[in-house]
């Protein structure tokens, strides 16, 4: 049963964004839409402009089919982006901007990079190891001494 919705999902995104052409390029050839993974929606465009509209799209299709976008886990992120370009909102309420967020494990930054990332796999492997030094014998060729 938990495969219906996220074909629904699917489905509403399809419908909400089309072939329209508000991707990133990323090379003369190369485009990115949006980034889908299991009930999360990464929205991508150039223009402010066009995420307004896919936000307004993504709404109005996710209602047909009886779907509400949370407006508690909507946020935008903006890279590069001039400063008065306005807000955007979602049913009325402005969305939280945030400077990264996590998608499929990986940090994402407004100012890219993958400092942020690397660094927190980083401690995530420290704090591994530290429990097997906790643990371990400090005889264990798989202790890690300090």
């Amino acid at each position: 049963m938990a495969a219906q919705p996220l074909v629904a999902l699917d489905w509403v995104s399809r419908q909400a964004f089309g072939d329209n052409e508000t991707e990133i390029q990323i090379t003369l050839l190369q485009k990115l839409k949006n980034l889908n993974f299991a009930d999360d929606i990464v929205l991508l465009s150039q223009k402010i402009d066009h995420t307004r509209q896919k936000v307004e799209a993504l709404q109005e299709q996710a209602a047909r089919i009886g779907l509400k976008v949370n407006a508690t886990k909507t946020k935008e992120m903006r890279i590069r982006s001039p400063a008065k370009t306005g807000n955007i909102s979602r049913a009325g309420e402005i969305l939280e901007g945030v400077a990264a967020f996590l998608h499929l494990s990986s940090i994402i930054t407004a100012i890219g990079g993958p400092e942020e990332d690397v660094g927190a796999r980083c401690r995530k492997v420290q704090a591994a190891f530290s429990s097997l030094v906790q643990y371990g014998d400090q005889s264990s060729p798989l202790c890690v001494r300090r």
